[in-house]
């Protein structure tokens, strides 16, 4: 698991996972402010910028519960219950530390929620997220 995009432990060692989400808790944010526009588009503010820019990202999930009986595998025959599985991601473009907007693309399915992330190139550090209201 990576946290605040630098620091790195096993996932399934939790009192380690905890103290580095502790420890990042503690460090300095500078995100930019984000905002979603009623035209359709997202808004990303202005704000200091890796060398090379970063990618905005939107991401839609579905919230629901949905249950699946896996027909091969370990979990094969056996009913499992999965949440917010993840159905669009797209990438936006490319923000370099001034304020841009961002045109959504439609969504696939009806019922996802939509998260916009802010990152690093490459898959470099999150700088900022986006997180829609619940309505």
């Amino acid at each position: 698991m990576v946290v605040d995009g630098r620091l790195q432990t096993g996932g399934a060692r939790a009192d380690k996972v905890d103290a580095l989400v502790a420890q990042a808790a503690k460090g300095p944010r500078n995100a930019p402010d984000m905002l979603f526009m009623q035209n359709g588009r997202v808004a990303v503010g202005s704000g200091p910028a890796p060398r090379g820019g970063a990618d905005v990202w939107l991401i839609r999930y579905d919230p629901r519960a949905v249950e699946i009986t896996p027909k091969k595998g370990d979990n094969r025959g056996e009913a499992m219950v999965h949440k917010n599985v993840v159905r669009q991601v797209a990438r936006l473009g490319t923000w370099y530390g001034r304020p841009s907007a961002y045109k959504q693309p439609k969504a696939t399915e009806d019922g996802l929620k939509t998260v916009v992330i802010v990152q690093g190139v490459k898959g470099g550090r999150i700088l900022g997220v986006l997180v829609e209201k619940a309505s």
